[in-house]
């Protein structure tokens, strides 16, 4: 039985199941590995009870060697040392632990960050081995039930987002060791969600739209529709990432929601939006005005049209002028063909070719 040592444990491999190391210093100290390649200092003591100490990554050997005295004194003086400490809040792992990691790993980690600072609830002073499937679910319903700024429901989808930033909060946890398991691994369903809506323009509302926009928004939205570029691509377009002859720009995996880098190629109307830029300045565009866009909007007499419908307007606009499906998943920088098919009907006699190819 081997001595645990700070190099020893860094040193251990995770393996197709979880093993144990004993101390040969404090009978009952061991290291537990699993297989995710987390690890714990535990104590145990008669008839096979124990405790977990703290992750191998909070923990040094000796700082867990210590407690570990600590609660087999306790065992001895007839204390209640069976208890274990509690894992931290889901507040405290987010700022303390995840947020310094995800920084440099999640895309989208300060968004992230902001919407569970602000959207938490109870789940946020909640330890993380506390929260249950019925925890969550109360949870959930009060989300479901918010209202959006001018009485507009919350989005399943929204809330399905949601269910995946905690399902990965408590993933990455058992990762580093923090808690044994994933309370809600395999325990919660997402919300069915319609999210096949395709909301484009008229020739006549394209019109009416472009004539009702103020010299400021008009830009932004002319190159939105002629690119199919998310809002926040679009927002973070640099000129390094615009070709020298204007023809083409980059959105690179960091930006891209799918994490992939993709090239799209400019026309004519997007190119002549770029060519009175001032380019020394770093961003092309920057954030568009919601309230000008909204003016726009309602000055076209267009409801029911988001900005991101501008995207969809952009692809409807490709598939009946018959672009082939997989150049406009390109284009778009879906991940799946899946997202791209919701477009395919639009295309000009797309059923009758397919019978008659073989007819």
């Amino acid at each position: 039985m081997p001595e645990l040592t700070s190099s020893m444990v860094a040193g251990l491999a995770p393996q197709l199941t979880a093993f144990e190391v004993r101390d040969s210093r404090v009978i009952g100290f061991f290291v537990r590995v699993q297989p995710t390649g987390a690890s714990s200092f535990y104590v145990t003591w008669k008839r096979g009870r124990k405790r977990r100490i703290g992750s191998t990554t909070v923990l040094s050997v000796g700082r867990a060697r210590v407690k570990a005295k600590q609660i087999l004194a306790e065992v001895a003086t007839g204390g209640n040392a069976a208890k274990p400490a509690s894992a931290p809040t889901l507040r405290r792992f987010l700022n303390e632990l995840w947020l310094p990691w995800a920084r440099h790993s999640v895309r989208t980690w300060n968004a992230t960050h902001t919407r569970w600072m602000t959207n938490g609830g109870k789940l946020l002073s909640t330890p993380l081995d506390e929260i249950t499937p019925a925890e969550f679910e109360a949870w959930r319903v009060l989300r479901l039930q918010k209202k959006l700024k001018g009485g507009r429901e919350m989005k399943p989808g929204t809330v399905n987002r949601d269910r995946n930033d905690l399902i990965a909060f408590l993933n990455r946890a058992v990762t580093l060791g923090v808690v044994e398991t994933n309370p809600l691994h395999n325990k919660t369903k997402s919300i069915k969600d319609d999210n096949t809506r395709v909301r484009y323009l008229t020739d006549e509302q394209e019109a009416a739209l472009l004539r009702s926009c103020d010299p400021v928004i008009l830009p932004h939205v002319v190159f939105a529709m002629n690119t199919g570029l998310r809002r926040g691509e679009q927002r973070s377009v640099d000129w390094a990432d615009v070709s020298d002859d204007l023809s083409r720009i980059t959105i690179s995996g960091s930006k891209a929601k799918s994490g992939k880098t993709r090239h799209i190629p400019l026309n004519a109307t997007a190119r002549g939006i770029l060519v009175p830029i001032d380019r020394r300045v770093g961003l092309v565009f920057g954030k568009a005005s919601v309230q000008r866009w909204q003016n726009a909007l309602e000055r076209a007499e267009i409801e029911d049209f988001k900005w991101h419908d501008l995207r969809h307007h952009f692809a409807s606009k490709l598939v009946r002028e018959g672009v082939a499906i997989t150049a406009v998943q390109s284009l778009l920088g879906h991940a799946t063909l899946t997202m791209t098919l919701r477009y395919a009907h639009l295309a000009p006699g797309h059923l009758v070719s397919a019978v008659d190819a073989i007819g």
